[in-house]
């Protein structure tokens, strides 16, 4: 294990270890945060403001977040987008301390040591933004996904894929499809640069 860490290279231990340590646990995390601080919290607000209400409480929050009266999803738009920061922070932490680890390790400067950076980096965000936070919320608590996700609709990727389901609004198969697609994605990246590595396509290119 030692090894993995101080030869920065796109090979199979690398991938096993990336995939644990700089995307399982990541998502994990980020989703436990998110359960704790969104049903603690956030969610009482957005459930009370409900159009209609406009209770002295819910005028003040509306005016602290900058929303609309009765626009009650978007109380929570502070809290979402620094859900995305931490996750920012997180994938930009990993992807320096990859670097810095390897450094220290002993690995040269080179281009490789700087695109495995990268892809620790991608690796920690990008089932964040495939909805895999929005699955795993249900998962961890034990509970079934909504067949309706309208909560969803225009967010992020999930603009791109809305009404692939069996509505014009987010469902689960429109859910189910973005998590796929995010996984294929992380697969091919990782399979396409320990495939080239095994082949020493990157040797022959003067990058590691």
């Amino acid at each position: 294990m030692k090894d993995v860490f101080i030869k920065v290279q796109p090979s199979e231990p690398e991938l096993v270890s990336n995939f644990f340590l700089g995307t399982i646990l990541v998502i994990l995390l980020v989703t436990v945060i998110d359960i704790v601080v969104h049903d603690g919290y956030v969610l009482d607000d957005i459930s009370d403001c409900y159009p209609g209400n406009n209770s002295d409480r819910c005028l003040k929050l509306y005016d602290t977040h900058n929303c609309d009266i009765g626009n009650q999803m978007c109380l929570g738009n502070d809290y979402w987008s620094l859900l995305t920061i931490i996750v920012q922070v997180v994938g930009i932490s990993l992807m320096i301390g990859r670097i810095v680890v390897g450094k220290l390790g002993g690995s040269k400067t080179n281009p490789m040591l700087f695109v495995v950076g990268g892809m620790w980096y991608l690796s920690a965000v990008i089932l964040f933004y495939f909805g895999w936070l929005d699955l795993l919320y249900y998962v961890l608590r034990g509970l079934s996904v909504d067949s309706m996700l309208p909560w969803l609709d225009g967010i992020g990727l999930f603009s791109l894929i809305q009404g692939f389901g069996v509505s014009s609004s987010v469902d689960s198969s429109d859910l189910y499809l973005l998590n796929f697609i995010g996984v294929l994605i992380y697969g091919i990246l990782w399979g396409f640069m320990v495939h080239h590595h095994r082949q020493k396509t990157w040797k022959k290119l003067g990058l590691v």
